[in-house]
């Protein structure tokens, strides 16, 4: 049987965004709208888990649309192709991990990963749903 992925050790969610992380591959610059701000998705905005897992697409669609396979492979297979499936068909909140592995296999930084779990922490409180899928 042939393997999907060279033979790498999946790395820790704490390493991802080191230097070493292979950059995704299909990956386009932030485009401005007419008045010049980027139309990249907000979580902010999300005041649901629904309304987040929605927010996860867009941005998903926002940076390319990149396959889940490559997803996996982007994030150094934290996470399934199966598990970004599962979580971007549903409305439910995804584990926070499952959204560190999310921002980096759509090439996202520190800084957009902050952003992301900032409104996830803000959407689990809110929601009171305690655990989360």
């Amino acid at each position: 049987m042939r393997e999907r992925f060279p033979a790498t050790r999946p790395r820790p969610v704490t390493e991802l965004f080191g230097a070493s992380r292979r950059p995704a591959t299909r990956l386009l610059p932030a485009r401005a709208d007419f008045f010049g701000s980027a139309q990249e998705p907000d979580p902010r905005r999300a005041t649901t888990p629904a309304a987040f897992v929605s927010a996860m697409r867009h941005y998903r669609a926002w940076v390319g649309s990149p396959s889940y396979l490559e997803m996996e492979y982007n994030c150094g297979g934290v996470c399934s192709a199966s598990r970004f499936r599962l979580t971007l068909n549903s409305d439910r909140l995804p584990r926070l991990t499952v959204l560190n592995a999310f921002v980096v296999a759509c090439g996202g930084g520190e800084a957009d990963y902050q952003r992301w779990a900032a409104a996830w922490r803000r959407v689990r409180t809110a929601s009171g749903n305690g655990t989360p899928s």
